[in-house]
């Protein structure tokens, strides 16, 4: 009988076999068959965890993603690694759109979750701490961030077999504004729209101006309110050039 049929047969076959086996030998002896015996099924089962094969076929199971039997064992696909029975897809990697802004609260913010293998059944989960997201695509949407959404992120990608990688990039988002301990940090050329003061840790923007990330931006009332300004002076021009 080969290992392959050995491994098929049941445990009592098993004893059986190795029995017979040692007893060719000269393993008579109750103790020395016992460990005889506990030596081989030991040696079996480290045999079994490597899957032995005869031909592709037997590879064909979606814990391998593979149809290659290569010296009687089961290869894994290109990128998945081989742990015990089962072949474990690549680590994942979680990174955001625009990985060098700062994370402002209020502002959306795009997360991704990239692996090097395509296809093979493979579903994507998301967490946010212990909370799941219930969000099953390759991204995820943080949209107008609140202090609740900080904490790590977690993307989980699973094979059809079952197994599993994870990986998770951790989040801290703040309020928006140049930050400052005093009035010296809100001051400078490059400072247009800001008042100059520091309050409650943040440089203040001036009248007309919203904060925006960290700078101070004209806001859409101020705008169409100075051009109401222009083109009403304009129009008294006209007129008093028509008078």
């Amino acid at each position: 009988m080969g290992i392959k049929g050995i491994l098929n047969a049941s445990s009592k076959q098993k004893v059986s076999i190795v029995e017979v086996y040692f007893s060719s030998f000269g393993c008579n002896f109750v103790t020395m068959k016992l460990i005889c015996v506990v030596t081989v099924l030991l040696l079996v089962q480290c045999c079994k965890a490597l899957k032995t094969c005869d031909n592709a076929a037997d590879c064909d199971a979606p814990a391998y993603k593979t149809d290659v039997c290569t010296d009687n064992k089961c290869q894994c696909a290109t990128e998945w690694t081989l742990a015990g029975t089962v072949c474990n897809p690549p680590v994942p990697v979680v990174s955001r759109l625009q990985p060098n802004q700062d994370l402002y609260l209020k502002e959306s913010y795009t997360l991704s979750c990239d692996t090097p293998v395509t296809g093979g059944g493979l579903t994507f989960s998301w967490l946010n701490g212990a909370k799941d997201l219930h969000k099953d695509s390759k991204s995820y949407v943080i949209s107008s961030a609140q202090e609740s959404d900080n904490g790590a992120y977690t993307c989980k990608i699973t094979a059809a077999g079952g197994s599993s990688q994870s990986v998770s990039l951790l989040l801290n988002f703040k309020e928006p504004g140049r930050e400052c301990t005093d009035n010296t940090k809100c001051k400078g050329t490059d400072l247009t729209g800001y008042t100059g003061q520091c309050v409650s840790g943040h440089c203040a923007c001036a009248n007309g101006y919203v904060q925006k990330l960290d700078k101070c931006t004209k806001s859409g009332t101020a705008s169409i309110t100075a051009s109401l300004f222009v083109l009403l002076t304009a129009t008294l021009t006209q007129l008093r050039i028509l008078n």
